[in-house]
């Protein structure tokens, strides 16, 4: 019994780490150039932090506070304010961190 336990649990941890991110993320420009991000939830899961251009002075501003829980299908957006071109995003969630680019 024990085997069997233990060889479920390693099935089920490869398949956990598949690698897939949980959220979609898509770079848009707002009506006055000013550029966003939308996430969408492609499972539940926590936002935990954001960066755009490996940190470098890129400031974020979104309706929601971090962290942030999304339900499958569900979507925020975050307002970039980054002296240079957003190239790259880092996200950070409860079911890994994923790096994004543009």
């Amino acid at each position: 019994m024990l085997k069997i336990c233990v060889g479920v649990f390693v099935v089920l941890g490869i398949v956990g780490c598949s690698g897939k991110p949980p959220v979609s993320m898509t770079l848009k420009s707002s009506d006055y150039g000013v550029p966003y991000v939308t996430i969408t939830a492609l499972d539940e899961v926590t936002v935990k932090d954001i960066r755009f251009n490996r940190g470098a002075n890129c400031k974020i501003n979104s309706d929601r506070s971090l962290p942030a829980k999304i339900s499958f299908g569900n979507r925020f957006d975050v307002v970039i304010a980054c002296p240079d071109k957003v190239i790259e995003a880092e996200i950070a969630t409860d079911k890994g961190d994923y790096t994004f680019t543009f």
